[in-house]
């Protein structure tokens, strides 16, 4: 799958779960920031597809 955006990962859970897990932003983000501080993944800097910045 390689490296996604949070707002690609939530997309990539709907589709795949056929729309029963809708996760908002509030949702995933905070939990995204402590996977990354407890070292379960690491996040860096990037460019969207849309030319945008997001973490990766």
């Amino acid at each position: 799958m390689g490296p996604r955006h949070a707002y690609a990962i939530a997309g990539r859970l709907r589709q795949i779960s056929e729309d029963l897990l809708n996760l908002n932003q509030g949702t995933l983000y905070p939990a995204l920031v402590r996977l990354e501080q407890q070292g379960w993944i690491k996040g860096t800097w990037g460019t969207t597809e849309s030319k945008r910045e997001a973490k990766f």
